[in-house]
This record gives C-alpha cells, structure tokens and sequence, in this order.
C-alpha cells in the first residue's frame, strides 16, 4: 500500500539557519533536509512525502519512520536547535492509482491531490525511542528531535484511511 503522509513540525530556533528534517522508511529517504522555519505551533510547516509498500490500514498497521534532525546546533541550553513534530496524518492509495478520502457530504470517494491537515486522516505517534527519548512516552504526544544521535523511530497507526469501513460500489469502485 501507498501513503501520503504530512507531519507538521514548529522548530526551537538556534544559529543561523533553519532546522532540518530528514525521514526515512524502509532504508530509503522519503524527505531530506526539509527546513522547519515555522516557530509558531498554531501555524507548523507542513512536511508531505510518500511511503510505498507498507501494509494496508488496520487496526494493527503501523510503519516506522526515522525522524532525523539534520542540522544539530547546540551551544547551551538557551540556544539548542530543536524540532517538535505535533500532529500526524495520512491517506493512502487503496486503488493502486490515486489516493482517495471518503467525501461526508458526497457520499462518494474523492481522488485528493491536496494534501493536508483537511484532506487527510488524522494519526498520532504511538511509540518513540531514540536518545534522550522519554521512557514513559504517551501516544499522541509531541515528539522532540535534538541531540546526538538525533534520530527517533515513530510508529504511525494506520487504522482508517480511505481503506476503511465505506465499501466501494458501481457508482464509486474506488
């Protein structure tokens, strides 16, 4: 199964320049260096990139994604570069060509090719680890990228999607 998936991230300005974030699933990059040059979380960067080949959405699919801060800046705790990912969403490919959502008011599966916060299935990241991880991390927490190494694993829940319970039919064969 295919999936778009977007993080949104708000970055802890440090140095010059700012953070960057690198991903990646399966051995493979799906988004390098993206800058994270929002600061304000009411307003995040949106970072959208595609996964192949994960399994399709279920109560138990999940993917891990290494998250990786790609310009580490610290000078002491008052100027440390720092990314925070605070929402998660998704949707996926279930026909094989376009990626698809459940339209509520048309009744009818709607191919997307805008993706974001609107258009998307939301998520939460279920579990973490990585350095200086919390040990008593919660899901649907905020997920803080920072230090050496500075790369966290993030499973995904993958458990609706427009592969969910809305079945396809003549007038929408999905």
């Amino acid at each position: 199964m295919d999936y778009k998936i977007l993080i949104q991230a708000v970055q802890q300005e440090a140095g010059s320049e700012d953070a960057k974030l690198s991903i990646s699933y399966g051995g493979a990059t799906v988004a390098n260096e993206v800058a994270i040059s929002s600061t304000d979380s009411s307003s995040p960067t949106n970072v959208v990139f595609e996964v192949t080949g994960a399994p399709a959405s279920g109560d138990s699919a999940s993917v891990d994604l290494i998250c990786t801060l790609a310009n580490d800046y610290y000078v002491d705790s008052d100027t440390d570069r720092r990314i925070i990912m605070q929402a998660v969403y998704y949707t996926d490919k279930a026909d094989g060509t376009n990626y698809k959502r459940w339209g509520s008011t048309t009744g009818l599966w709607d191919t997307i090719s805008t993706f974001d916060s609107t258009t998307m299935e939301s998520s939460q990241f279920e579990a973490v680890s990585g350095n200086d991880q919390p040990s008593d991390f919660l899901a649907g927490q905020y997920v803080t990228l920072y230090a050496d190494p500075v790369t966290v694993t993030v499973k995904l829940p993958l458990t609706s999607g427009s592969s969910g319970d809305y079945p396809a039919s003549e007038e929408n064969p999905r």
